[in-house]
């Protein structure tokens, strides 16, 4: 059966926590562990979620959250951009089963969320490891590019923490992009900007190629 995204339902949930356990058991992410994986899944202000199904079984998922001013991705992002935090909204909780990656899960997953984005002329920001080549290259295949340098912590949302630093990405010159900054995490984090309208456009033209 084909891959499906569709937006998550509660009763996708149990059986996504199991997947995050393998996640974490595999790639080590989440980095503060998997004690409440049902509670993981259902951090605070989300807006949108979507899940990845595969012979009608969730192998992965998303969300969009609301950014708020406590964010780490979100204040650079508003000192980047000179927008109010409310045009910005923060991409997380990204996952795939390890068994299942070779669907273009991923790829399509952040897809729903660039034309979740775009109905709703909102910004995406999140963050990236730089130990996460595998999800670095997913990014920059969408679209995405650095957008500079810096050093941050553990937002609010994910408890206190080290401070961490981070090579961000800016967007060309040649393909207007939305700024993004993911999520922080411990570790190095490299900041990614998601591709404009017009650079979505071409990115669903290419669409028919997605794995």
């Amino acid at each position: 059966m084909p891959l499906v995204i569709r937006r998550r339902t509660d009763d996708d949930i149990a059986e996504l926590a199991r997947v995050l356990v393998r996640v974490h058991e595999i790639d080590g992410y989440p980095v503060e562990g998997v004690s409440d994986p049902e509670a993981w899944l259902t951090p605070p202000g989300v807006m949108a979620t979507w899940t990845a199904l595969h012979d009608d079984q969730p192998i992965g998922q998303v969300l969009l959250a609301s950014a708020t001013e406590e964010d780490d991705a979100a204040a650079v992002w508003t000192r980047e951009s000179g927008l109010p935090v409310d045009r910005l909204v923060i991409l997380a909780r990204l996952f795939v089963d390890p068994e299942c990656r070779q669907y273009g899960a991923g790829r399509r997953l952040m897809s729903a969320t660039f034309e979740f984005a775009r109905e709703q002329d909102l910004f995406i920001a999140f963050d990236v490891m730089l130990k996460d080549q595998a999800a670095i290259a997913l990014y920059e295949r969408l679209g995405c590019r650095r957008s500079g340098l810096s050093a941050v912590g553990l937002s609010r949302r994910q408890g206190s923490g080290p401070p961490v630093s981070g090579r961000c990405h800016r967007p060309s010159t040649r393909r207007a992009a939305r700024p993004a900054l993911c999520r922080p995490e411990r570790g190095r984090v490299r900041r990614l900007a998601c591709p404009s309208r017009n650079a979505r456009g071409r990115s669903r033209r290419r669409a028919a190629g997605l794995p």
